[in-house]
């Protein structure tokens, strides 16, 4: 009788938690897609698959942003966002790094270049570099089998 009260189970964009999108704040998940925009564009393009990629993700979330209000949230708030990602929980953590390496993989390769960018940019806004590395490398293997 009351079934439409029930929040519908979003697919898990990753094995381990958070399981809910709900777990996140709106600033938070604001921070993400903002974060997950700027990765993607670090090659001054949003291709295809990328955008795809960050779709999955904003739907995941239940958020979602515009393109031209990303770039301003970049140009404007950016510190302020980022400094919500390094205030996650380690399973946030853990989510977050995994879906960035998604977000680097969506063409399909990686090159070293962008990996390296993307240890750099953890490092900066607070994750341990023993985390980084530790979910880099599980990430990578676990995408490696799905790409």
């Amino acid at each position: 009788m009351f079934s439409f009260f029930k929040k519908s189970k979003k697919e898990n964009l990753y094995s381990g938690e958070p399981d809910s999108p709900y777990a996140f704040t709106d600033d938070q998940k604001k921070a993400i897609l903002v974060s997950l925009y700027e990765i993607a564009n670090s090659d001054q393009e949003f291709h295809q698959k990328e955008s795809e990629y960050h779709k999955k993700i904003s739907d995941f979330l239940d958020y979602s942003i515009r393109k031209r209000k990303l770039k301003r949230l970049l140009s404007k708030d950016k510190d302020y966002l980022y400094r919500l990602l390094s205030e996650f929980s380690e399973s946030q953590k853990d989510w977050y790094v995994f879906n960035v390496v998604g977000m680097v993989y969506a063409d399909g390769k990686i090159i070293k270049e962008e990996f390296e960018h993307v240890q750099k940019f953890l490092f900066s806004i607070g994750f341990s570099k023993d985390m980084i590395n530790r979910n880099l490398e599980e990430s990578s293997k676990s995408l490696d089998k799905i790409v």
